[in-house]
């Protein structure tokens, strides 16, 4: 039916059923979910560029400039956006829900795989993650563009494409998360690992562990007490400074040019260990009903499938 496949089905339900007063209130709802799923992605896309790119071509940018790239960053994205609606609107046979959970399908598997891995393992290395997110994302690009090179058919019609370009996009985002999984493992194995003590409160097997401390805020007062048990206040200072030791930054306060010689010189602080957070714990009575009651829940969910498949 044509009609099960258009973008006015759910406005045209709304409108039609609803009474007068939920009317207008679903349609304020459904605005609002809108604007504020954009604005959540335009402001971390630009917060992004800004920390990730921008700060490391200008690490000195004041935050009056930082603010300033943030806003044209969000402006080009919503050109882009507005740009884009076209290729939305000609996709034959596309609802708009779909068409955004069929792009997420093709990006999001090798972030969710990086996350998982790096989680749930403590060997997985840099060069590997990178390797899978890359390969991950020309696999999802590699659908996208046969998606867009062989369009779908309108509601009703044959599909004759090619295999590959009408394979679903779920199966398709489970090849590409098993495939971005192995690709990771197979690239950590050769290559350096990070060493453990660096991997404190990062990983499941490490989560007790003391976690080192970057210089971020609100490490100070807890580095403060535990740098294998002593550590003093200026030692923080040297970690935020990136291991340079600014005490001394002018030849002419001091008239020492050893002095200013120190300064330029790279100093490595030692590592420098955080309390651990310890978790609550848990009454073994509750913890394993709760997990009993997991496991019912799989079973119905698992049945329900079943049953209705």
């Amino acid at each position: 039916n044509k009609w099960g496949c258009t973008n006015n089905a759910y406005p045209k339900l709304v409108l039609n059923v609803l009474p007068v007063g939920l009317v207008g209130l679903m349609m304020a709802v459904m605005m609002a979910a809108l604007m504020s799923s954009l604005s959540s992605a335009f402001n971390s896309s630009a917060t992004i560029f800004t920390v990730d790119i921008w700060l490391r071509a200008r690490p000195r940018a004041s935050e009056r400039e930082q603010v300033i790239v943030g806003r044209v960053v969000v402006a080009v994205l919503v050109g882009v956006s507005l740009c884009w609606l076209p290729v939305i609107k000609g996709s034959a046979g596309k609802e708009l829900f779909v068409y955004i959970q069929t792009i997420q399908s093709y990006l999001a598997p090798p972030i969710t795989m990086v996350f998982g891995l790096g989680i749930l393992w403590p060997g997985l290395t840099s060069a590997g993650a990178l390797s899978g997110l890359v390969i991950g994302f020309i696999l999802g690009m590699a659908k996208f563009i046969a998606g867009n090179v062989y369009p779908a058919p309108r509601c009703g019609a044959v599909d004759d494409r090619p295999g590959f370009a009408k394979m679903h996009f779920m199966y398709y985002a489970m090849i590409i998360f098993g495939v971005c999984g192995l690709i990771m493992a197979v690239v950590s194995f050769f290559t350096e690992k990070i060493p453990r003590d660096e991997l404190g409160g990062l990983t499941w097997s490490t989560i007790n562990e003391p976690p080192i401390s970057h210089g971020a805020l609100g490490e100070e007062d807890d580095a403060e007490k535990t740098e294998n048990g002593h550590v003093k206040r200026d030692s923080i200072e040297l970690l935020k400074n990136g291991g340079k030791d600014e005490t001394f930054d002018s030849p002419e306060d001091t008239g020492e040019e050893e002095k200013h010689k120190l300064s330029r010189s790279a100093i490595k602080p030692d590592k420098i260990k955080l309390t651990v957070v310890k978790f609550a714990e848990e009454d073994p009575i509750v913890k394993w009903f709760l997990r009993f009651l997991s496991f019912l829940l799989l079973l119905a969910l698992l049945f329900l499938w079943v049953y209705y498949r």
